[in-house]
């Protein structure tokens, strides 16, 4: 929803795309570390998913 609304301004589309680059590339971090694997029970970060996230 926040990347509907932020595609009228150009500064609101590029922060909205930085920040979700961040959370994917901390989502593949997570998933590297061994108690991470689930992220906090609710979703899984292993197998495949940490490639998708990298």
């Amino acid at each position: 929803m926040l990347g509907i609304t932020s595609y009228n301004n150009t500064t609101t589309a590029r922060l909205f795309n930085r920040t979700f680059a961040v959370s994917y590339a901390l989502l593949a971090l997570i998933g590297l570390l061994p108690l991470g694997k689930t992220f906090f029970g609710l979703m899984p970060l292993f197998g495949a998913n940490v490639l998708l996230n990298a």
